[in-house]
């Protein structure tokens, strides 16, 4: 694939609003994951979340967003507002109809199917709100985001589970390699603390009771959070002609299947993403420098996960005693910022062009002891590394792999 300049960052998530807020949290090693307020029950086994308590929608939006968009999608048009400001588009506008907007959740309006429900089988009322399926559809995110651009290029909503948010950023990126759009908005949104789907995923019985620890000895679970992430991604050459500074390039692609159980994570399928990613950007596995991985610090999913890296990346990324080279870092930000199911594959690839833009590998917030049945060269501090190729993983439920290779734009 004809690599695509990322020249635009934007995200909200528990550590408040801005990516400079999400990106000092990680430097500083901490975890916005605390004590769940909204949806809180005494029904759930799980008490902990990464919330977003920074927002008020009052100081973002006009009554009519208010009114019609469901939490997550208003999060959505905050991020969104973001990487579209911080490319410099704002002054800078395309033509609408070169304009793309692709984004992501695997679970959509939440909040607002929940309120719907405990209004008709709680309160016994005979008619939901005409509002209820517009909030609650998975693509009002996309559609709003693409009125508030006047967007009238290509505009598409994403749905496969956890890795939703890495497949729209994949579609927005192929349209721009195929000329079809110019510059794209792509990412994910999510808000799934509401009460009725927590309870759902506390039956899944991998939720931790406390804290995610991603690739920790001690791990028990991972914990969800919620929150938003967009990139804007953009033809390289002109954004190079407008001034735009260019963040990173997205160089590769890599997607699979495992056609497995639908929860069971698959270390073979997850290769083959990853090496596709690879081979699609034409780099070799010897010059990764970092891997974003999926890991959500759940027995079977970090080692699988592992498994697949060690395969593909070999001793470069294993936890080798007196290595005589620098390696490859890898690191899960789960346990900072929560998962955030289909917007997480956007949050991590904000994090990935930020760890190569910096220089900087982020911590592995959450692990005391790496388990050694994983193997990996985990970071459990910042590292400072000069970076140059780097990998975003997502292993979503139903077996769906898809991995980002983003290189250095120096």
């Amino acid at each position: 694939m004809p690599a695509v300049a990322v020249t635009g960052l934007g995200a909200v998530t528990a550590f408040g609003l801005g990516v400079d807020s999400l990106w000092q949290g990680l430097l500083q090693g901490r975890s916005a994951i605390a004590e769940l307020q909204r949806g809180a029950s005494q029904h759930l086994r799980m008490t902990m979340a990464a919330e977003v308590t920074a927002y008020r929608a009052e100081d973002h939006l006009a009554d009519r967003d208010f009114n019609e968009l469901d939490r997550f999608a208003q999060l959505a048009l905050v991020a969104g507002r973001e990487a579209w400001r911080h490319a410099g588009l704002l002054q800078q506008q395309p033509p609408p109809q070169a304009v793309a907007v692709v984004s992501g959740s695997a679970v959509g309006g939440k909040e607002s199917e929940d309120a719907g429900y405990a209004r008709l089988y709680g309160e016994g009322r005979a008619r939901a709100s005409p509002l209820t399926v517009p909030r609650a559809m998975a693509g009002a995110a996309s559609s709003r985001l693409a009125r508030e651009l006047g967007a009238r290029g290509p505009c598409a909503s994403h749905a496969s589970a956890c890795a939703a948010s890495s497949h729209a950023i994949a579609h927005a990126a192929l349209l721009i390699a195929s000329g079809r759009a110019e510059v794209a908005l792509a990412g994910g949104s999510e808000a799934p603390l509401a009460q009725g789907h927590l309870l759902a995923w506390d039956a899944l019985r991998v939720l931790s009771p406390s804290v995610a620890r991603p690739f920790d000895r001690a791990r028990d679970g991972c914990t969800l959070g919620e929150g938003a992430a967009y990139l804007v991604l953009e033809n390289a050459n002109r954004a190079r002609a407008r001034g735009a500074p260019v963040l990173a390039l997205l160089a590769g692609v890599g997607e699979s299947c495992d056609s497995g159980p639908l929860t069971s994570p698959d270390a073979e399928g997850a290769a083959r993403a990853l090496r596709a990613a690879l081979a699609d950007a034409g780099v070799a596995a010897a010059a990764v420098d970092y891997v974003n991985a999926h890991g959500t610090a759940t027995l079977l999913n970090d080692r699988a996960e592992a498994q697949a890296l060690r395969a593909v990346l070999g001793q470069r990324v294993e936890a080798v005693a007196d290595r005589a080279e620098p390696g490859c870092w890898v690191s899960s930000t789960k346990g900072a910022h929560g998962h955030l199911l289909g917007a997480a594959g956007a949050l991590e690839a904000v994090i990935t062009v930020l760890a190569l833009h910096h220089g900087i590998a982020p911590p592995n917030v959450g692990c005391r002891e790496a388990d050694p049945a994983c193997g990996l060269r985990i970071a459990l501090q910042p590292q400072p590394q000069r970076l140059q190729v780097a990998l975003s993983s997502t292993l979503a439920f139903g077996g769906l792999n898809i991995a980002l290779c983003f290189v250095a734009a120096r």
